[in-house]
């Protein structure tokens, strides 16, 4: 997984269990870029993604878990904190924040798109609300649009479906005949 922060910061997700950030300067990564981990706690990180107030969020695979990596003023300090966010998830395999700051999980082993919901733009430390929001055949990868629609590559039944925010999730088809497909991004003008 590699997400971008508003200052041109890259996360990556290193398997076997890390997670790196390539330093921006002055909002570029320069030719020989400096490249700190953020932590080895992980197991599987299999996504990335970031809010617009610099946090980052991780599907932990193997932890079962969805991680924050905590930001400071917009930007992750050397030593950071790192917080599990709410309990239950099996297997998350993808992580998106829309720009209210809810965190959308595709839940691969449970098979289920799920949504931690943000207050005031900002995941709560302590219990998080966590809504079931639609069921999704082994659900590997998501991404989000602008109206907060979802798009999610469904690996199992070799389809990609749009979730769409406005009728409670209902999905479509978009595209049937890919072959266990794995990664949708949506770009500024809603093209998947």
């Amino acid at each position: 997984g590699v997400a971008v922060d508003g200052s041109g910061n890259v996360f990556v997700t290193d398997l076997p269990g890390a997670v790196k950030e390539i330093v921006a300067v002055n909002g570029s990564i320069p030719a020989s870029p400096t490249i700190l981990t953020l932590s080895s706690g992980f197991i599987m990180p299999e996504s990335v993604a970031v809010d617009r107030n610099g946090n980052v969020f991780v599907a932990d695979y193997g932890n079962n878990a969805v991680k924050e990596i905590v930001a400071v003023n917009g930007a992750i300090p050397a030593s950071p904190t790192i917080r599990a966010l709410g309990s239950g998830f099996s297997k998350p395999s993808a992580v998106a924040v829309d720009g209210s700051g809810n965190v959308f999980v595709a839940d691969f082993g449970s098979s289920m798109i799920k949504e931690i919901v943000a207050v005031n733009e900002t995941i709560p430390a302590v219990n998080p609300t966590i809504n079931f929001l639609a069921a999704a055949n082994g659900p590997t990868s998501l991404a989000i649009d602008a109206s907060g629609n979802l798009f999610v590559a469904e690996y199992d039944f070799n389809e990609v479906k749009e979730f769409i925010a406005a009728s409670s999730y209902k999905p479509i088809i978009l595209g049937s005949g890919f072959g266990n497909p794995y990664v949708p991004a949506v770009d500024r003008n809603g093209n998947l």
